[in-house]
């Protein structure tokens, strides 16, 4: 009988969910491995499976947008970019991202993420030229209407 609850001890702790994160944690850096070799559809699709199992992972979150920016699955990109922001992750890095999304689409939106982002990194040139192009724009068409 000892031996027999030292066996079902055994096989039970083996196939705890700690297997999971492992399992979840090579996955996440195969979905790295496919985007860093621009596989961003194959990527992509490991990123949203993994999200569906964990939706408080920001990096994963950030990954994904990042891959949805690429594929240009805007909505979704926006989504869950915005998603990062409300978790705390990477919130200066999102801000730029969505700035990026929305230039020439919605400048004035673009322009107010790109100067969210601005307060984190004042020093950072090509943001501070991105929003203040945007503005421009936005106020040149203000004009011509």
């Amino acid at each position: 009988m000892k031996k027999f609850l030292i066996l079902l001890t055994t096989v039970y702790s083996c196939s705890s969910p700690t297997e999971k994160p492992l399992q979840n944690t090579a996955n996440f850096e195969q979905a790295n491995a496919l985007y860093q070799d621009k596989q961003y559809y194959e990527a992509h699709r490991i990123y949203d499976s993994l999200s569906r199992l964990d939706s408080t992972n920001g990096e994963l979150f950030f990954c994904k947008a990042k891959c949805e920016y690429v594929l240009k699955l805007d909505a979704d990109c926006d989504k869950n970019f915005k998603y990062c922001i409300s978790l705390g992750h990477k919130v200066a890095n999102a801000y730029y991202n969505l700035g990026q999304l929305h230039l020439f689409k919605n400048d004035s939106l673009a322009a107010a993420y790109l100067m969210e982002y601005l307060k984190d990194n004042p020093d950072d040139k090509l943001a501070k030229t991105l929003a203040k192009d945007a503005e421009h724009r936005v106020k040149e068409n203000r004009i011509t209407r």
